[in-house]
């Protein structure tokens, strides 16, 4: 019944890295500025990392600005999401900063959401890969040698892993000779 949908899944995957890659390119964006990336930096103090603030303040900027860029393009897609994620771990702590003991769940989702919705995105994607419309996909069909694999319907190495199908043993047919 569903399985139309099936046959489009990839395109549902170039959109959304589309999307998540767009919003964290504006968000790194937004964090060029290098008089902020000692503030950014600092906000590892919450996980007790108290050295080189500047640095790691433009490895957040990094993380959103080239890994949107990556996760948008499908280039280097899983690494590029790690980091995605490893900066919305830490933007969620930060956003817990002003959440008071006497705040309502609601009050602490309302100041999480969008760390955490970037976060849940940022992990999706590691779990549905690139898609075949990626660049990793592109870069995994060049170098694949295979020359019959089964990863996604016959497409050799568009972003998984390839399994070689094995063809079946022909039996040796038996030639008899009649004698006249």
């Amino acid at each position: 019944m569903f399985a139309a949908t099936y046959r489009t899944k990839h395109w549902g995957l170039l959109l959304f890295r589309l999307i998540v890659g767009g919003v964290f390119v504006m968000h790194g964006y937004q964090k060029l500025d290098p008089t902020k990336w000692e503030w950014l930096g600092s906000q590892l103090g919450n996980f007790g990392i108290h050295f080189a603030p500047s640095f790691f303040g433009f490895m957040a900027m990094f993380a959103e600005l080239v890994g949107g860029a990556m996760i948008l393009t499908g280039f280097l897609y899983i690494p590029a999401l790690a980091l995605t994620a490893f900066t919305m771990l830490v933007a969620m702590s930060t956003d817990l900063k002003g959440v008071t003991p006497d705040s309502t769940y609601f009050e602490v989702f309302l100041a999480i959401r969008a760390s955490l919705m970037l976060l849940i995105l940022s992990l999706a994607g590691l779990l549905m890969g690139p898609g075949k419309y990626s660049i990793d996909a592109l870069i995994g069909k060049k170098m694949c040698s295979h020359e019959d694999c089964s990863c996604h319907h016959g497409e050799c190495c568009t972003g998984g892993a390839c399994e070689v199908v094995a063809e079946a043993p022909k039996k040796e047919e038996k030639i008899t000779k009649v004698k006249a």
